[in-house]
């Protein structure tokens, strides 16, 4: 996904009006509706979904050489409403980060899907998660579970 060049010039502008927006949707099947959050003070109304705000913080998923991208995420456990829908899920509930411009919110300028909130720890103030997407590179590659069929295949 490429950032749109309205969205690039913010960035390389000496100074930008328009806030940029991280909306978080956390989803799991067990959750009748998904949560929908926006690191706005305001609600946001993006692509015809409303994200409530919520003070949260996260670190983008990174890019280290020898594991899969990881991301944290820091969510306010003042009103211990996420920690409720959390505490009740048997299996890690599915992320999906967006950052849009508040002037544009229906205009995606980056995306990661797929991530999972893996580990947390919850304390009086906040709820804390690693975040993580499936480490494909763990995943055995065809010719170890071959069957060998096609002799003439591998040597």
């Amino acid at each position: 996904m490429t950032i749109t060049t309205t969205g690039l010039a913010e960035l390389a502008a000496q100074d930008c009006a328009t806030p940029w927006l991280v909306l978080l949707t956390i989803s799991h099947a067990d959750l009748v509706t998904p949560l929908r959050l926006t690191s706005d003070g305001v609600d946001t109304i993006s692509n015809g979904q409303t994200y409530q705000h919520m003070p949260f913080e996260v670190t983008l998923p990174d890019d280290v050489e020898g594991r899969a991208p990881q991301a944290q995420l820091r969510i306010d456990n003042t009103s211990q409403e996420v920690v409720a829908l959390l505490r009740g899920l048997t299996s890690p509930p599915a992320l999906t980060m967006q950052i849009v411009r508040a002037s544009a919110p229906d205009v995606v300028e980056r995306a990661w899907a797929g991530l999972e909130w893996r580990t947390s720890t919850i304390d009086v103030g906040f709820i804390a998660g690693r975040l993580t997407v499936e480490d494909l590179a763990t995943e055995e590659f065809p010719y170890v579970t071959f069957d060998g069929r096609f002799k003439g295949l591998w040597p």
